[in-house]
């Protein structure tokens, strides 16, 4: 059997639902178990950079966890596995997205995970706890918000909301490209919103709340579980060329519409 046709299988034979129901409950369980305004105080990981003891332990119990429940598969996640390892599953795990909105007593945070498997992503969740929101995908099922189906919106460019992510502090060039980038949007559509949570960006495209997403990161466990979530629900998801995404790129375009694609490719021109 050669490798294609093994990964194809490998991929189409399961349905994922023990995962997808496994980090659901696990990400309400250490939501509930570790939250504590007490604990949001940051450390400085580097200069702009932060963590808090929530970020820490909830990571910690999630890895543990899935050690247990799943033994033989790769973990890459934010603060201790941070180095990617190739392997037939992988779960890529953000114990908390938009720390500094957290520690800054803004519900605009999450928890977030994906399953990677033979390289593709296959499930994706992202928990809102402050909204009660428990969004998932599986790939080729769909996307859910609190289990009722959830779909891109269309709407012309003018009455468009398109969310851009927060400035890098190092990476100056792409501070810089990404000025621009707003300056050529905003005559174009409704408004431009900054969220500060890739985890927010997503969902909002995924539920029809926002209509895009330009999230520059560099980290794939900001990107992977949203951008399951975003294809199942109609929305393409590309690199600022307008290419398929790939764990490398910086920038990752969640986009509902041609017309609205084709605008925010353009804009690094």
């Amino acid at each position: 059997m050669n490798q294609y046709f093994y990964t194809e299988l490998m991929v189409k034979s399961m349905d994922y639902l023990k995962e997808k129901d496994f980090l659901i409950e696990m990400f309400k369980r250490v939501y509930e178990q570790y939250y504590d305004k007490m604990l949001l105080k940051p450390e400085y990981k580097s200069k702009y950079d932060i963590v808090t003891a929530i970020d820490y332990s909830i990571e910690d119990s999630l890895i543990s966890e899935i050690k247990k429940e799943f033994p033989e598969d790769k973990i890459f996640s934010e603060e201790r596995n941070p180095t990617y390892e190739s392997g037939d599953r992988i779960w890529i795990i953000d114990p908390i997205d938009g720390t500094v909105n957290m520690s800054h007593n803004m519900w605009l945070f999450g928890l977030q995970g994906a399953l990677q498997v033979a390289n593709e992503i296959v499930m994706s969740v992202i928990f809102l706890p402050f909204f009660n929101e428990m969004y998932y995908a599986i790939k080729g099922r769909g996307a859910y918000c609190n289990d009722q189906q959830i779909f891109v919106a269309q709407r012309p460019l003018d009455q468009s909301v398109v969310s851009i992510s927060d400035y890098s502090h190092i990476h100056a060039e792409q501070s810089i490209l990404q000025h621009k980038m707003m300056e050529k949007l905003y005559p174009k559509i409704a408004r431009i919103r900054m969220f500060g949570a890739a985890c927010i960006d997503f969902s909002y495209v995924a539920s029809g709340k926002t209509d895009a997403t330009i999230c520059g990161t560099g980290f794939y466990w900001d990107i992977a579980a949203g951008r399951l979530l975003c294809s199942e629900a109609g929305a393409k998801v590309v690199n600022i060329y307008g290419n398929d995404f790939s764990m490398n790129d910086y920038y990752a375009i969640a986009v509902s519409s041609d017309e609205l694609m084709k605008l925010l490719i353009s804009l690094h021109e």
